[in-house]
Protein backbone atom coordinates (compact mmCIF):
# COMPACT_ATOMS: atom_id res chain seq x y z
CA UNK A 1 0.00 0.00 0.00
CA UNK A 2 1.34 3.20 -1.29
CA UNK A 3 2.09 5.77 2.10
CA UNK A 4 -0.10 8.64 2.25
CA UNK A 5 0.66 11.31 0.25
CA UNK A 6 1.09 13.93 3.49
CA UNK A 7 3.72 11.55 4.99
CA UNK A 8 6.42 13.15 1.97
CA UNK A 9 6.27 16.26 3.76
CA UNK A 10 8.19 14.52 7.15
CA UNK A 11 10.32 12.65 4.75
CA UNK A 12 11.29 16.17 2.82
CA UNK A 13 11.92 18.00 5.64
CA UNK A 14 14.53 15.02 7.68
CA UNK A 15 16.44 14.91 4.50
CA UNK A 16 17.09 18.58 4.36
CA UNK A 17 17.95 18.78 8.26
CA UNK A 18 20.35 15.49 7.47
CA UNK A 19 21.99 17.49 4.90
CA UNK A 20 22.73 20.65 7.28
CA UNK A 21 25.61 20.61 9.63
CA UNK A 22 25.82 23.34 11.58
CA UNK A 23 23.09 24.91 13.49
CA UNK A 24 20.38 26.71 11.62
CA UNK A 25 17.60 28.44 12.15
CA UNK A 26 15.38 28.11 8.96
CA UNK A 27 16.08 26.16 5.87
CA UNK A 28 14.83 27.08 2.11
CA UNK A 29 14.63 24.72 -0.81
CA UNK A 30 13.35 26.62 -3.86
CA UNK A 31 12.18 23.55 -6.43
CA UNK A 32 11.48 24.49 -10.28
CA UNK A 33 9.72 21.91 -12.91
CA UNK A 34 9.55 21.53 -16.39
CA UNK A 35 8.58 18.52 -18.33
CA UNK A 36 11.64 16.16 -17.54
CA UNK A 37 13.86 18.75 -15.32
CA UNK A 38 13.66 19.38 -12.11
CA UNK A 39 16.21 22.09 -10.27
CA UNK A 40 16.31 22.14 -6.69
CA UNK A 41 18.27 25.47 -5.21
CA UNK A 42 18.64 24.98 -1.20
CA UNK A 43 20.13 27.60 1.28
CA UNK A 44 20.22 27.51 5.45
CA UNK A 45 20.53 30.24 7.53
CA UNK A 46 23.02 29.81 10.45
CA UNK A 47 21.73 30.54 13.77
CA UNK A 48 24.52 32.79 15.12
CA UNK A 49 25.76 34.94 12.18
CA UNK A 50 22.45 35.06 10.33
CA UNK A 51 24.57 34.26 7.02
CA UNK A 52 22.58 32.10 4.43
CA UNK A 53 24.95 29.56 3.20
CA UNK A 54 24.12 27.34 -0.08
CA UNK A 55 24.24 23.78 0.11
CA UNK A 56 23.59 21.09 -2.54
CA UNK A 57 20.61 18.70 -2.32
CA UNK A 58 21.29 15.02 -2.49
CA UNK A 59 19.12 12.71 -4.73
CA UNK A 60 17.36 11.31 -2.33
CA UNK A 61 16.25 14.95 -2.05
CA UNK A 62 15.31 15.53 -5.56
CA UNK A 63 13.60 11.79 -6.00
CA UNK A 64 10.89 13.26 -2.93
CA UNK A 65 10.12 16.24 -4.74
CA UNK A 66 9.65 14.92 -7.75
CA UNK A 67 7.39 11.87 -6.11
CA UNK A 68 5.36 14.55 -4.47
CA UNK A 69 4.36 16.69 -7.74
CA UNK A 70 3.97 13.14 -9.61
CA UNK A 71 1.48 12.28 -6.71
CA UNK A 72 -0.03 15.43 -6.21
CA UNK A 73 -0.71 16.18 -10.35
CA UNK A 74 -1.80 12.19 -10.00
CA UNK A 75 -3.95 12.26 -7.01
CA UNK A 76 -5.33 15.78 -6.61
CA UNK A 77 -5.04 16.91 -10.31
CA UNK A 78 -2.48 19.92 -9.00
CA UNK A 79 0.61 20.50 -11.33
CA UNK A 80 2.53 23.03 -10.16
CA UNK A 81 5.63 24.45 -11.54
CA UNK A 82 7.20 25.95 -8.61
CA UNK A 83 7.39 25.39 -4.89
CA UNK A 84 9.06 26.85 -1.96
CA UNK A 85 9.74 25.00 1.01
CA UNK A 86 10.97 26.86 4.01
CA UNK A 87 11.53 24.48 7.35
CA UNK A 88 12.82 25.29 10.78
CA UNK A 89 14.72 22.82 12.51
CA UNK A 90 11.73 21.83 14.98
CA UNK A 91 9.91 20.22 11.79
CA UNK A 92 7.61 23.16 11.40
CA UNK A 93 7.36 23.92 7.40
CA UNK A 94 5.63 26.04 5.02
CA UNK A 95 5.27 25.31 1.60
CA UNK A 96 3.90 27.68 -1.11
CA UNK A 97 3.20 26.33 -4.80
CA UNK A 98 3.31 28.42 -8.24
CA UNK A 99 1.76 27.62 -11.43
Amino acid sequence: MTEPLEALYPRIGQSVADLIDANWEEANIRVSIKPGVIQLKSSYTITDTKEVVSFAPNRSLVRLFRELHERMVTELEDNWQTALFNLKPDGKFEIQFGY
